[in-house]
Parts: C-alpha cells; sequence; structure tokens
C-alpha cells in the first residue's frame, strides 16, 4: 500500500485541494518547515490533549526564557560600551545623509508609534470593519447564570 493520497481522495485528506500542506510558506519556508516539524515531534509525544498542551506550554516558556537571557545579554554588551563605535557610525552616517524633508516626515511618523494612536487605531479599525466580540472576560470566565446553559453565553 502507498503512501500517496490516490486521485479520487476527499478534498480534506492529504493532497487533496485544500491540503493547507501544498500552499508555500513564504520567504523564510525552511525555517517555517523546521518549526513545523519539531511541533509536530513535540505533539506527537503527548498521550492526550492535555498532555500535548502542557508540552507546547513549557516549550513557549522555555523559548520565552532563552530569548529574555539573550535580550538581557545583548543589553549588557551595550550598557558596557561594547557597541559604541557601531553606534557612532550609524549616527555619522544618518548625520550625513540627512534632508529637511526627511527630517519633517520622521517628526511627523515618530509619534504614530505612541500605545494611545495605536489603540485609537485598532478601536476605529474594529468599530468600522463590524466585528464585534461578543465574549467579554467576565462572561468567558464566569460560570453561568443560573437557569442558562453554557453554550447560551457563548
Amino acid at each position: 500500500m502507498s503512501d500517496r493520497p490516490t486521485a479520487h481522495a476527499p478534498p480534506h485528506a492529504a493532497g487533496g485541494p485544500d491540503d493547507r500542506r501544498t500552499a508555500r510558506r513564504g520567504h523564510l519556508t525552511f525555517v517555517w518547515n523546521l518549526i513545523f516539524r519539531v511541533l509536530r515531534k513535540l505533539g506527537s509525544h503527548g498521550r492526550t490533549f492535555y498532555a500535548t498542551v502542557g508540552i507546547f506550554l513549557i516549550v513557549g516558556v522555555l523559548v520565552a526564557i532563552a530569548g529574555t537571557w539573550g535580550f538581557a545579554s545583548l543589553a549588557e554588551v551595550v550598557r558596557e560600551g561594547y557597541t559604541q563605535q557601531f553606534d557612532n557610525a550609524v549616527l555619522r552616517w544618518i548625520g550625513a545623509h540627512h534632508t529637511a524633508t526627511l527630517t519633517t516626515i520622521m517628526t511627523e511618523v515618530t509619534p504614530l508609534g505612541t500605545g494611545v494612536v495605536v489603540l485609537t487605531v485598532v478601536g476605529i479599525t474594529r468599530r468600522s470593519s463590524g466585528t464585534r466580540s461578543t465574549s467579554t472576560p467576565r462572561a468567558c470566565c464566569s460560570p453561568p447564570r443560573r437557569g442558562t446553559s453554557s453554550s447560551t453565553m457563548a
């Protein structure tokens, strides 16, 4: 018996027209393939759904710890001044290539990254798209009220 799908495979079967695995993953295909291969391998070690979720959570915490450690190490290198020559070279290059127009543009763009602007844009986008979340933290985290089933709360 071959592992290849047959020509009359249902749409959701491997190799069917709706198979997500045939779609490209973008520019970093090798990296994404490696990530998904590792996730599938980790998921195959869990005997139950909860064990698999636990494995993913533990791996996520380990990745977060490694990222924090890496960032702290980089911050220590910067604080000790080892990157000062690089920083000065970049600042000199920017100083040599700046124009009045670029300064005006960047002066206007810089405040757009503040929290107030981002939250306003998200709020306007959410309101104009017509998608409103019906779940609130109170509705999703509290037990159902008396006389109602949990299916009517969603």
